[in-house]
């Protein structure tokens, strides 16, 4: 099934479902007709077996994306069961606008879990509601995988629903504008919620500006993770580290860092992501020259003398034959070297080249970097993503590694500098082409405005004068 056709599937195929036609009371899950996915794990029950089979097909759709989408295998453990029903002969009508409720639930059949969707139509079943019920559910069943046999009573690993909404979006494929617009109009008037109250609510607020804005937080919050070195590895662990009675944030920590376990650190990373999530409502990013500028200020790096007490050299002893005797001295490696100066993050190593204390001297220069990606002219983004990631490698104490990133940063810089000179001077010339000096001269005056922060009150021109007379001459 092609991505992109997942979601208008869903609505067609649930639309189906809306169809009123007499049943009797004895109606039962039974009675109804049974369709099994390709995978095995869906089994959907309908009025006859070709609604049935296509509503497998919408479930099977959904999980292959998932599964794909999350990087994991095709296995699973417990069945998840899809049944929709139609409503009784002898219940109220729908009203207009009315949507079918979806039960989740899961129950144990001999010790094993059993996951299951239920519906009653008409009224339809609204399509994205019922994505997020299915994505909910296969994530329920890949976190409880490892459970042995289940006894009634018994908890199970509960998915936070953040995760679910955000993940239901992915197989929507939405496009980013609905994450933008909201969060532009939360900025706007400075309500953003913070990380607890996003990470801890129970759902979508009933509100519909809430529910839109808390799906658009989610979504920026599962692309900040996913955005992270091996992020699509690190929400696997996260997700099948989920366990029964615990918080989810103990599985989140052990595969995103302790940090996450502390208030201040977590609102921390979360501001971040709310400016990052930001900067993509920026209608124009910085120009190439002004991101040339910032890059070069960007990449200034102090190194402060070394004010740790030296300890006396250790090694083993050589020995060497001196005339006729023996002589011993004692041999060791050269000490880090470490000169105090300014230079750039390019030279720091003709400065210092000790290991261990690079990475906290760099640590200014990585802030400053990590921070102008997002607004940085295109011409830029990827030297400074090559100088991050040689960041990264130096706290990986990989020193070669980070040098060879530095020279192809470097070689990746001077291009863009000359990729920004050209287009430049090709501005300068076409501007040239089309307001010689000569017109400039003769046409100032028509045109003159005070420069940048000028406070002073606007000067009578030429101009002016002509539009007072044109408006005066227009019939009000």
């Amino acid at each position: 099934m092609r991505p992109r056709r997942l979601i208008l599937l869903a609505t067609a195929v649930l639309g189906v479902f809306t169809v009123a036609t007499p049943v009797s009371a004895a109606d039962t899950t039974n009675a109804l007709a049974c369709a099994i996915g390709v995978s095995g794990q869906i089994h959907a029950f309908s009025t006859d077996a070709a609604r049935a089979a296509e509503l497998a097909s919408v479930c099977e759709g959904i999980r292959s994306k998932l599964v794909a989408w999350l990087g994991v295998d095709g296995k699973w453990r417990a069945p998840v069961v899809v049944v929709f029903r139609r409503r009784p002969a002898g219940s109220a009508l729908a009203m207009p606008g009315d949507e079918a409720p979806l039960r989740c639930s899961v129950v144990s059949v001999s010790g094993y879990l059993r996951f299951q969707i239920e519906a009653e139509t008409p009224p339809p079943v609204d399509a994205s509601r019922f994505v997020e019920a299915v994505v909910g559910t296969l994530c329920a069943e890949m976190a409880n995988r490892k459970l042995p046999k289940v006894e009634g009573g018994q908890q199970i690993a509960r998915v936070p629903p953040w995760l679910v909404t955000a993940l239901a979006h992915q197989m929507e494929e939405r496009r980013r504008e609905a994450m933008i617009e909201p969060l532009k109009q939360a900025f706007a008037a400075d309500k953003l919620p913070d990380f607890r109250i996003v990470t801890n609510a129970d759902g979508p607020p009933a509100d519909p500006a809430a529910a839109v804005l808390y799906g658009a937080q989610c979504d920026a919050l599962l692309g900040a993770l996913d955005g992270q070195r091996d992020g699509r590895a690190k929400l696997q662990r996260f997700l099948f580290g989920l366990k029964p009675g615990e918080s989810w944030m103990t599985s989140f920590r052990a595969a995103f860092g302790e940090g996450f376990g502390y208030p201040v650190g977590a609102e921390k990373w979360w501001s971040l992501v709310m400016v990052r999530a930001a900067s993509l409502i920026v209608p124009q990013a910085q120009t190439a020259a002004e991101t040339r500028q910032r890059l070069a200020d960007a990449l200034v790096v102090v190194v402060p003398p070394d004010e740790t007490p030296k300890a006396p050299p250790r090694g083993f002893w050589s020995s060497a034959w001196h005339g006729t005797k023996s002589v011993l001295w004692p041999f060791h490696p050269p000490p880090p070297k470490r000169v105090p100066g300014v230079t750039t993050l390019d030279n720091v190593l003709s400065l210092c080249n000790d290991a261990k204390a690079l990475p906290a001297i760099v640590a200014t220069t990585e802030a400053r970097l990590q921070a102008m990606s997002a607004l940085s002219h295109p011409l830029y983004r990827g030297v400074i993503a090559r100088y991050v990631e040689a960041i990264h490698w130096l706290r990986e104490n990989d020193l070669p590694r980070f040098q060879q990133l530095l020279v192809q940063a470097a070689q990746a810089r001077q291009q863009a500098d000359r990729n920004s000179d050209a287009i430049a001077n090709y501005v300068g010339s076409v501007e040239a082409s089309l307001f010689p000096e000569d017109m400039a001269k003769r046409f100032g005056p028509w045109f003159k405005t005070g420069g940048p922060g000028d406070t002073a009150a606007p000067s009578r021109t030429p101009m002016n004068l002509y539009l007072d007379r044109v408006e005066s001459g227009m019939q009000r």
